[in-house]
C-alpha cells in the first residue's frame, strides 16, 4: 500500500503543506517513522520528538503547525490518525454472522455480509452498511461512536462531530491482560447507571486504571459509588476539540 501526501490530506479533510506527490507507505509512532512514513503529533509530549523525528510527514494540530516538516494540518489529528491506519492497516480476518453475545438494539439495519463480534454493542435505529466489520468490544449508538486508541486516550464523536478526547491516565502498570474488556464492561455499566457518554467513558477508565495495576484477574469488588465520587470531585479531564477555523 502506497498513498502520496496529497491524497492522504484529501481522505482526512486536512490543509497540505508539502509535496503533494510524496509517497507515503506506511504509518509509524513518532520515534519510530522512516522516511516512508507518515505520523502524528496531537500533545505536547510528542512535539519535542517531531523535530528529530525520521518521519516523511506529520498529521499536526493547528497548535503544532510551525514544525519544519511536511504536515497534514487538521482539526482532530486523533481522528485523522484513525482513518490513515485504517488505510494502512492490514485486513483482519472476518467471521461470519452476528455473536449472540453482540447487542443489537431495535430498528438496527444490516447490510449484507455484516460481521459483529462479542460484547458489541448497537445502539436503536443504526444502519449497517455491506461488509461492515464491528470488532469485539465496540460501541455504536445511532448517534456517538466511541475511538479507544489505547495510550492515546479515547475520542468521542457524536452526530458526525469529535466532541472530546478523554486522556489516558498515567499509571505504574503491572498487567494488561483484560484492559480492553475491562473499558468496555465499565463503559456500559456506566450506561446503565444512567450516565452520559462522556462519562462513562470516564468511568470505564478509572476500572481500566484498577486493572492496570492489579497482577491476574480485575478486583471483584468495585464501589461504582467511589468512582462516581471522585469523578465529580475532580471534575473530568477530558478536552475539547478545537474550533474549526473559517
Amino acid at each position: 500500500m502506497k498513498k502520496t501526501l496529497g491524497e492522504l490530506a484529501a481522505l482526512v479533510e486536512g490543509e497540505l503543506r508539502g509535496p503533494a506527490d510524496l509517497m507515503i507507505r506506511g504509518l509509524a509512532p513518532v520515534d519510530q517513522a522512516t522516511p516512508e512514513d507518515i505520523t502524528f503529533i496531537a500533545h505536547p509530549r510528542f512535539a519535542r520528538l517531531g523535530e528529530a523525528s525520521q518521519a516523511g510527514a506529520v498529521i499536526v494540530s493547528p497548535q503544532w503547525a510551525a514544525l519544519d516538516k511536511p504536515l497534514i494540518v487538521v482539526d482532530h489529528p486523533y481522528l485523522a490518525y484513525a482513518r490513515v491506519a485504517a488505510l494502512f492497516a492490514r485486513a483482519r480476518p472476518r467471521w461470519p454472522g452476528i455473536s449472540d453475545q453482540a447487542y443489537l438494539g431495535a430498528k438496527v439495519h444490516l447490510g449484507r455480509d455484516v460481521a459483529v463480534g462479542p460484547l458489541v454493542f448497537v445502539g436503536d435505529g443504526v444502519r449497517l452498511g455491506d461488509r461492515v466489520t464491528l470488532m469485539p468490544g465496540c460501541y455504536l449508538g445511532p448517534e456517538t461512536v466511541i475511538f479507544t486508541m489505547g495510550k492515546e486516550g479515547n475520542l468521542v464523536s457524536e452526530n458526525g462531530r469529535v466532541t472530546a478526547h478523554v486522556p489516558t491516565r498515567e499509571v505504574d502498570v503491572e498487567d494488561a491482560t483484560g484492559a480492553g474488556d475491562s473499558f468496555w464492561a465499565g463503559f456500559l455499566t456506566a450506561l446503565l447507571d444512567d450516565n452520559t457518554v462522556e462519562r462513562s467513558v470516564l468511568f470505564a477508565r478509572e476500572i481500566v486504571a484498577k486493572k492496570l495495576t492489579t497482577k491476574g484477574p480485575r478486583p471483584s469488588e468495585i464501589d461504582r459509588r467511589e468512582i462516581y465520587a471522585r469523578l465529580d470531585e475532580n471534575g473530568g479531564d477530558t478536552e475539547a476539540p478545537r474550533e474549526r477555523r473559517g
